[in-house]
This record gives structure tokens, C-alpha cells and sequence, in this order.
């Protein structure tokens, strides 16, 4: 009897315990902007089961719950514990201004009802884009209102990062640019040319690099950002440059509502709901980052080394021959390398005082420059050539490298060592022979160069028979002509069709998406559904913008709905392109919940450009 009131004494005991760790929260921002989105994440660190959530008034709910649970067992000492991690969350939209009260949400762990704290949302007024209308007008006033929108709510903008806005003249400083966007891009395209007056510029990104995106946050807010420029300036003047505004033309993507109709079947409100009903608006707008004035600060005058040559930045040098006991006329290579961090490319040596027997080549100068986001760095080599006219005893001179170190601000001068020669008499050298100074190079063999007199038996022709108007004279004098003619008449064509852009987009626009088609299936074969869903849906909105001649900042779903219609394309082809379009933006706005099988929308997007193209034959 003992025993069994023990047992379920420490069966209580441990159930309560087991409860005492449970641990059920809400996390969420705690001001917001009238008309963004952020989200509200439950966590809880046992399973659980009946989650309700609360009903967020005040807010639009754009996804969620979107459940995730994360499960890890560790072995220490022998003993097993195991860590569970679960989580629910919601994508919001702030609606109403004010302060709103968010009532905690429930769920049931081993049949005990749990409730997390509560949030209190402070969302602040702003603007937002106006429900859009069924009138003729909507169209230009809805693109202008998120214009404004965007220039209000920064939506979209650049900013310009600069290491150093009073640099030594020549120092290296580096420039970035980068884009915030709280919107979708479908794409950019810079307006201004990458010319800095003033400076000398490196780019430190290399073409056709793609730009890593990350989540960051300013005030609050969720933006996505993305490096667009990165370059490495060097002044070359001094006294105060300004760098002008980086300006971008982008193509961003509002969503917006279809129009609702009358119907009063509740499926159709049920699909009309302003979540599954959002498409897609291209709306071009031209950001621009802030200007610079950098302030360039002169050289010292005071103790500057005479051998100075225009280095700045934070160098050492090496050098090496190979070898000091040669013949004369033998050649031997003098190296200097001066490696670090700077303005390598444009490194020059002092000039070098050669005895006058020793006959010194230019430099062969080798760069192996290293480009990376902390800016430009490597080294350069300069190869001399020396070739000793005389015996005897010669010293090749020590070297001076000075360059201005913008970490001490001051001048450094490094020394290459002197190099001692002995040469000695070559072999079957006599006084009184001269040597030019001619390239090892240029010594070539010259025994084969002459040409003998060629003799009979050679080709003669016939007394009386003249290549002069024979068949064969005006065949050779007129067949130019004919080929020329027929040159001008095929350029003429190819300029006629590829003077029609919309004839060659539209030639073209199968070619263009069959190329994004296999990427997506790339990054299918990888696993990789944001860059899956991303190709399609460029693959589409291309090949219906070149195929069918619709700007890219009118692309919508009605104007594509429209534009296939008046090309007599079926309804069935229209609405399965409609739904592809639709499913990949769901899968890009909402990739934690995501129900599109990536193969399904593959095969569907091949299938729906090929009943397309059959269908306008």
C-alpha cells in the first residue's frame, strides 16, 4: 500500500514539473507602419495540439498559422535528453492606426490548456495604395498612388556606403551601393555610367555576379537588401570631389486585388478572399542614392623622399637574381616585387643607374591583383634583362622603394640590397670588337633565309593563246559584281527584319524562356525553390511580354488576359497560365507554406507556351 501511494505521489510530482516547463510565447514587433507587413511567431518547447490563434483585429492576415517544429536528441554521459522546438506563424498587414491589443493564442499540452502572453502593436499612420476601382482610370491612378507610395513609404531605395570621406591623395577607399526593397523587383537597370571624375576606379564585383540577398531591418521594418556596386576609388587630385547620385531604373511588383463579381456563391467568395486574389502590378520607378563630397587631403611636402614615385597605401619588396658569376655577353635576370595593398596597378620603380658595360633591357612588369570586397591588394614584378659587354668586377646598385603609409601617415622607404657581379672573359673574345645592343630576342639563325635561284623545268604557255578577253578574263571581271549585288540584297534584309524589334521579340521569345525553363529545372535538380519559382515566373511574364509586344511596366493579369483573348487564344491556356503565374507567386511570398509540387509547375509551364505557339499558327 505504501508503495503504491509513493508511485503516484512521484507520478504527480513529475507530471507537475513536466508542466512547470512549459513554456508558450508570442514574439512580434512593437511599432509597424500603417499598410506593411511584418509577422507574429507562437513558440513553444513541448508538443502540443488545438492551437487556436487569436483574431488579430485590427490587422489583415495574409498566411498563417505556418507551423514548423524542430526536434534534437543529445547523449551526455549516457543519459538522453531531448529538445523540442515548435512555432506558429503569422504574415500580417497593419490595417487600422493606433494601439492594438493582440489577445494571447491557446493550445493543449497532454490535455492542459495553455495560453501565451499578449501583444500590444502600436501601428502608426501612413500611406497606403487605394482599393483599386473598376473604371477606365484605375489603371494610371493605381501606378501613380504606389509611385508615391513608394516615395513615402521607401518601399524602394539606395544607399550609398563610403570607407572614408577624407582619404590621403591616391588612397584607396571603397564605395558600395546597395538597394532596400520591401517589394518584389523583377528587374533593374543603372542610368548612370560607373565614370567617377577624379578618381581612378576599380570594380570590385565581377560581371554577371549574382547579389546575395539578406533580411534586414531599419526602424522596425523588414526590408531585403542587395549589393549593386562595389568599387575601389583611388583620388587623383586633391582638394574636395563629389561623387554624383547613383541612379537605378527598377521594375517593382505591387500586388493588387482582381475585381470581385456578384456572384453570391460562397466558393467564389471563398477565392476571392484578398489573399488568394493578389496579382501582380509592374510599376517602374527611378531611385537614386545621396551624393558624396569626399574632401582629398595633399601628399606631406615635408620629408617626401626624392625617389618618391606615386605609391600610397602599405607595400614591402623582394628581390632576386639568378646568378653573380656569368661571361661576358652571358644575360642574367635582375627581379624586384613589391607586394600589399594599394594602388598596385599603378606602381612605378625609381629609375635604375647600370653601370655602362652592363647593357640593361625595360622591365618586363608582371601584376597578379587580387580584388575582393576589402578592395584591392597583390603584387608587381619588374624583370630586368642585363647582359655584362665586358670582364671584370661590377655592383648592381641597392634599390630605394619610398611610398606614403596612410596608417602612420608618414613616409616608408624600403631597400632592395646591392648585388656584387664578377665576369669574367668570354671564350674567344678579342679588343677591339663593339656589341650592340640587340635582343637576346632578335639572335636568330639565318642559314636557311636564303632563297636559290629556281630552275627549269617550270610551266610556260603556248605562242598565241592570251588570258586577255578570254572566258575565263570576264568571268573573274563580272562575278564581283553579281557577289556584291547579292551581299547588298541579304544585308538589306536582315536589316529590315532586325529592324522591327517587336518582329524579333516575338521570333525570339520561345528561345528566351526555353533558356530560363532550364534553369528552373537546374534549380529543381538542386532543390532550390526560390530560384525554381523565380525563373519560372520570369520565363512567363518574358515570353508573354515579347510574344504578344506588351511593356514590361504593363504587365498584369488583365492585360495578359486581355491581349490573349484578342489573339484568339483559348480560355483554358489563359486561365492554366493565370494559375502558374499565381502559384509561383504564392511560393515566393509565402515559401514556408508553400503546396506547389515544382515538377507539376515545370511541365504545366512547358505545356502552356507550347498550346500557345500551336494555337497561333
Amino acid at each position: 500500500m505504501k508503495k503504491s501511494v509513493l508511485l503516484i505521489l512521484l507520478t504527480l510530482f513529475l507530471a507537475l514539473g513536466f508542466a512547470q516547463n512549459v513554456q508558450f510565447n508570442a514574439s512580434g514587433p512593437s511599432e509597424v507602419a500603417q499598410g506593411n507587413r511584418f509577422k507574429v511567431i507562437y513558440s513553444i518547447n513541448k508538443d502540443g495540439r488545438n492551437f487556436k490563434g487569436p483574431d488579430f483585429k485590427g490587422f489583415r492576415v495574409l498566411s498563417g498559422p505556418n507551423s514548423s517544429s524542430n526536434t534534437s536528441i543529445e547523449y551526455v554521459n549516457g543519459k538522453m535528453s531531448k529538445r523540442v522546438s515548435n512555432s506558429y506563424t503569422y504574415f500580417l498587414q497593419a490595417k487600422d492606426a493606433g494601439k492594438i491589443h493582440v489577445r494571447p493564442a491557446s493550445i493543449r499540452v497532454d490535455g492542459k490548456l495553455y495560453n501565451s502572453n499578449s501583444l500590444t502593436i502600436n501601428v502608426k499612420k501612413g500611406s497606403q495604395t487605394r482599393p483599386q476601382s473598376q473604371s477606365n482610370q484605375n489603371k494610371n491612378s493605381n501606378s501613380s498612388t504606389q509611385a508615391q507610395s513608394t516615395k513615402k513609404g521607401k518601399d524602394v531605395f539606395i544607399k550609398g556606403e563610403i570607407s572614408n570621406r577624407n582619404p590621403y591623395l591616391g588612397e584607396q577607399i571603397i564605395l558600395t551601393y546597395r538597394i532596400f526593397t520591401k517589394v518584389g523587383i523583377a528587374q533593374y537597370e543603372p542610368q548612370n555610367g560607373s565614370t567617377f571624375p577624379g578618381f581612378w576606379v576599380q570594380d570590385l564585383v565581377k560581371k554577371n555576379q549574382r547579389a546575395q540577398q539578406k533580411t534586414e531591418y531599419i526602424n522596425g521594418e523588414e526590408y531585403i537588401s542587395a549589393e549593386l556596386k562595389r568599387v575601389a576609388l583611388f583620388p587623383m587630385k586633391s582638394g574636395e570631389i563629389k561623387i554624383d547620385p547613383y541612379r537605378v531604373k527598377v521594375i517593382a511588383q505591387y500586388r493588387k486585388k482582381r475585381s470581385r463579381s456578384n456572384s453570391n456563391d460562397p466558393f467564389d467568395s471563398f477565392f476571392n478572399d484578398s489573399f488568394f486574389n493578389m496579382g501582380v502590378e509592374n510599376v517602374e520607378l527611378n531611385v537614386e542614392s545621396k551624393a558624396f563630397n569626399v574632401k582629398v587631403k595633399p601628399l606631406p611636402i615635408k620629408d617626401k623622399p626624392a625617389d618618391f614615385t606615386g605609391a600610397v597605401g602599405k607595400y614591402s619588396l623582394t628581390s632576386s637574381i639568378d646568378r653573380q658569376e656569368l661571361n661576358a655577353n652571358d644575360a642574367i635576370t635582375l627581379k624586384y616585387t613589391i607586394s600589399g595593398k594599394g594602388n598596385i596597378p599603378l606602381l612605378k620603380l625609381p629609375k635604375l643607374n647600370f653601370h655602362s658595360d652592363l647593357e640593361a633591357f625595360d622591365p618586363k612588369i608582371t601584376q597578379n591583383v587580387k580584388r575582393n570586397n576589402s578592395g584591392i591588394s597583390g603584387k608587381i614584378s619588374f624583370e630586368y634583362l642585363i647582359i655584362p659587354r665586358s670582364a671584370g668586377d661590377f655592383e648592381i646598385p641597392a634599390l630605394n622603394f619610398s611610398y606614403f603609409d596612410t596608417s602612420k601617415k608618414k613616409y616608408v622607404t624600403l631597400t632592395a640590397d646591392a648585388y656584387p657581379l664578377v665576369v669574367k672573359k668570354a671564350t674567344g673574345q678579342s679588343t677591339g670588337i663593339s656589341y650592340s645592343a640587340v635582343s637576346q630576342e632578335d639572335v636568330k639563325y639565318i642559314g636557311s633565309d636564303i632563297r636559290h635561284i629556281r630552275l627549269l623545268p617550270f610551266d610556260v604557255d603556248k605562242k598565241g593563246v592570251f588570258f586577255f578577253a578570254s572566258p575565263l578574263f570576264f568571268t573573274l571581271i563580272f562575278a564581283p559584281i553579281f557577289l556584291l549585288i547579292i551581299v547588298v540584297i541579304l544585308i538589306k534584309r536582315w536589316q529590315k527584319q532586325h529592324g522591327n524589334l517587336d518582329l524579333m521579340r516575338n521570333r525570339k521569345a520561345t528561345k528566351i524562356a526555353r533558356k530560363r525553363l532550364k534553369k528552373a529545372q537546374e534549380a529543381f535538380k538542386n532543390n532550390n525553390s526560390i530560384i525554381f519559382f523565380d525563373e519560372v515566373s520570369m520565363a512567363l511574364w518574358g515570353y508573354l511580354s515579347d510574344k504578344f509586344t506588351i511593356p514590361r511596366s504593363e504587365l498584369s493579369m488583365e492585360t495578359v488576359n486581355d491581349r490573349l483573348q484578342e489573339k484568339g487564344v483559348g480560355e483554358e491556356p489563359i486561365s492554366k497560365i493565370i494559375l502558374i503565374l499565381e502559384n509561383c507567386e504564392f511560393a515566393r511570398f509565402a515559401p514556408s507554406d508553400k503546396t506547389e509540387n515544382m515538377e507539376q509547375t515545370y511541365k504545366d509551364a512547358i505545356a502552356v507556351i507550347s498550346n500557345i505557339e500551336q494555337g497561333l499558327k
